[in-house]
């Protein structure tokens, strides 16, 4: 059975959107915590595991729409 590119599509606006969300409201939330206090944090803390949660939900979707 061939991957239609409706299915490659919605993969990948999933995995972009799943990545952004989980990327920007935890740096949100961090910074909102620190209530105008000078402190710094290194943004890969941020991107790398919301970019690894978005390839598992874009993972999990062409598993189950291959199946």
């Amino acid at each position: 059975m061939a991957y239609s590119s409706r299915h490659w599509w919605t993969e990948f606006l999933l995995f972009v959107c799943v990545s952004a969300v989980c990327t920007v409201v935890p740096a949100w939330l961090w910074m909102a915590s620190q209530q105008g206090r000078e402190v710094t944090a290194n943004g890969w803390g941020f991107i790398v595991p919301g970019l690894v949660v978005g390839l598992w939900a874009a993972r999990r979707y062409r598993r189950r729409h291959l199946s």
